[in-house]
Formats: structure tokens, sequence, C-alpha cells
């Protein structure tokens, strides 16, 4: 298991393949899988903000999945933020949190919006000093990477961002 897959407390690592549009070739994304256990007491009012989503229990708390990934990256000193994405756009560090993320973070994610379009813009954006990174939370069997998710991999890797700065969390539970 690699550094992302610890921090991430993954029980497995698969990739998942991934046609770029511009060439047709496949890559291969890494997906890491956690196990979960869905919150099932009551929500908190502010969690009614957020339409169709499933609760998880985080170390006795409901937490959406993107918030656990965040909250395993930080410690892992990343920060990060949900790109909310309905009634306008915003970086949630929280519900309702909104976070600015660095200059340099924020003209990265800039320029592969502009080029890609907002549709296609990754659940998760992260940064680390230099480094950024743009992760998918799905339920496991959920596999289908959308065109718009494709298309925004397919302009990164154009503009020179790596592959490694791209990542998949699965959750069970």
């Amino acid at each position: 298991m690699n550094a992302l897959g610890m921090a991430l407390r993954a029980t497995s690592v698969r990739t998942i393949p991934v046609a770029m549009q511009s060439t047709g070739r496949l890559v291969q994304v890494p997906a890491y899988l956690r196990m979960e256990t869905r919150w099932t007491g009551p929500l908190p009012p502010a969690h009614k903000t957020i339409p169709n989503k499933t609760a998880l229990d985080f170390e006795g708390a409901p937490l959406y999945p993107e918030f656990v990934v965040l909250r395993l990256l930080e410690r892992d000193g990343w920060g990060g933020a949900w790109r909310k994405n309905w009634g306008g756009t915003a970086f949630w560090r929280d519900i309702g949190q909104v976070v600015e993320p660095p200059a340099r973070a924020l003209s990265i994610f800039d320029q592969l919006s502009e080029r890609a379009g907002h549709a296609g813009a990754w659940d998760i954006f992260a940064w680390r000093g230099r480094e950024v990174l743009f992760v998918l939370s799905k339920p496991l069997g959920n596999d289908r990477i959308t065109a718009y998710k494709a298309r925004w991999l397919d302009t990164a890797l154009g503009m020179g961002v790596p592959l490694a700065c791209f990542a998949i969390v699965e959750y069970q539970g």
C-alpha cells in the first residue's frame, strides 16, 4: 500500500480504467477502498443542506463520505475542500464552511476548470506544498466515470498534471 492508501486507511487498492477522449487510450486511476459504517442516528440540521447524501459514522459523528476523505487527508498534512456545485459553487471544508485554496493550487484548479469545463471537476480538491490532489468519492460498485470527469482528467494530463495527482476513494458500508 502506498502513502496515500495508508493516509486514507484503505483496506485495498485497485485501478479503474478511464478512457481519454483526446487519444482513446486507457489510463488506470488508483481506487482505494474504505470499509465504512452508515450513520443510523438523527442528522444535525446542517446536514439537510446537502441533497441525496449518505452519512457515514466517522469516529462517532455523522459525516458525508467526501468530508471523511478530507479529514483523513488533513491528518496527513493536506489542506483540502469538497467542491460544492449546487446553488453556486464553493469549496467547503465542512458543511457550509467555505475555504479558499492557496493561490497556486487555485490557479491550477481554475485553469483546468476553464479548459475542461466546470461540470467535470472531481469531488475533492486537496493541496500540500506544491502538490495537488483530485479525488472522486464513490460507493463501491459505482465504477462508471462520467464523460465530464474523464474529460477533466484528460485535460489535466494534457496540461502536465501527473496521473499520480488523481485518485478514487470507494467506500463500502
